[in-house]
């Protein structure tokens, strides 16, 4: 579950947050803050926060395509029906089109 390392700052998935300690939470708040008051809305993670945030990622059952060349060829045709904007709806109608492609998927 995502949530914010603190008031206003940083937005990380629970066992990220239990990972690190006050120190770094405090340094990615205020990096975060930095790049805020400098108009940009993101800021890098630390190479620790990434390396965390990748493995929480990757235990999560997310759906692996087992035919990437497929995979592309449904994007292509995607962005055409959707004038080339990628958006969620562009993307579900990716997957649909992988699948009538014959497109499996692996866990």
């Amino acid at each position: 579950m995502w949530g914010y390392v603190g008031k206003g700052s940083r937005f990380l998935p629970k066992s990220v947050r239990d990972k690190l300690s006050a120190s770094e939470k405090r340094a990615t708040n205020r990096k975060k803050a930095m790049a805020n008051r400098e108009g940009k809305t993101r800021a890098k993670y630390s190479n620790k926060i990434r390396r965390l945030v990748r493995k929480t990622a990757k235990s999560r059952n997310i759906a692996v395509k087992k035919h990437p060349k497929k995979w592309q060829r449904s994007v292509k045709k995607a962005l055409k029906e959707y004038g080339g904007k990628r958006s969620a709806l562009m993307y579900l109608r990716a997957s649909r089109i992988y699948q009538e492609m014959g497109g499996k998927y692996v866990n």
